[in-house]
């Protein structure tokens, strides 16, 4: 392992389903020569229309230091857009692909500095239909953060930016406003916290490692496991 650096690869995956299959069956093994556990495994984001590199990378959870660099290796390679991105944390990698037709491309490995803090995004995530993240766009909330606003202001819902973030699972964004000070302790209307919106929201394969990095972020961050809705339910 090498502590502080990321690997990127991109692809053209469209659903989680294809990207976990390409994943599980050793194909993207046999592809690189990488290996890697479920404990480190990748964060990753998939979408059913193609977006800007820097869209699918700034929604992960590690230091904003390597994005500006990520991107512009993209860029100098051909990459401007990709509907998938694999993040691995704690792994540099300085191989290449074996020979075939590898159905990622691998991008490059970064170091990350942990001691700077977050930057806005590189540019606004584009919602698709019947994406969750509709009802809040996360460069608003970089924007906002980014000139000294609340980090626990209110969203015209009754929610606030980290419980929004949690609910899309927007690991990026919640490191983010953790870090500002956003407030855990905080509920909608019908009393959930950020944590209950994390724990609540449905996900399957590779998304559930991605789910409890989520969860153990907010809970580090000081959340309330034990916090109770309206209705009595805690996370």
């Amino acid at each position: 392992m090498d502590l502080g650096w990321v690997s990127i690869w991109l692809g053209e995956q469209t659903t989680e389903e294809e990207l976990e299959k390409y994943l599980g069956t050793g194909a993207f093994a046999k592809d690189y020569g990488f290996s890697w556990t479920h404990r480190y495994g990748p964060e990753f984001q998939v979408s059913r229309v193609s977006l800007p590199v820097s869209d699918l990378l700034t929604v992960t959870s590690g230091a904003a230091t390597f994005l500006n660099a990520a991107v512009a290796a993209a860029h100098a390679i051909g990459r401007t857009h990709a509907n998938a991105a694999l993040v691995f944390h704690r792994r540099k990698y300085v191989g290449g692909p074996l020979p075939g037709a590898p159905a990622m491309q691998f991008i490059g490995s970064f170091k990350q500095d942990f001691s700077a803090p977050r930057a806005p995004a590189v540019s606004a995530k584009r919602p698709t239909a019947g994406d969750p993240r509709d009802f809040y766009q996360p460069q608003e909330i970089h924007q906002h953060l980014a000139a000294g606003g609340d980090p626990s202001a209110r969203l015209p819902s009754s929610r606030d930016s980290l419980m929004s973030a949690a609910r899309v699972l927007d690991l990026g964004l919640v490191a983010r406003l953790l870090g500002e000070g956003a407030s855990v302790t905080a509920r909608d209307s019908d009393g959930l916290t950020a944590l209950h919106w994390a724990v609540l929201t449905p996900v399957r394969g590779l998304r559930e490692r991605q789910q409890a990095m989520g969860v153990r972020m907010l809970v580090e961050g000081g959340s309330d496991v034990n916090a109770q809705t309206n209705e009595g339910v805690t996370p």
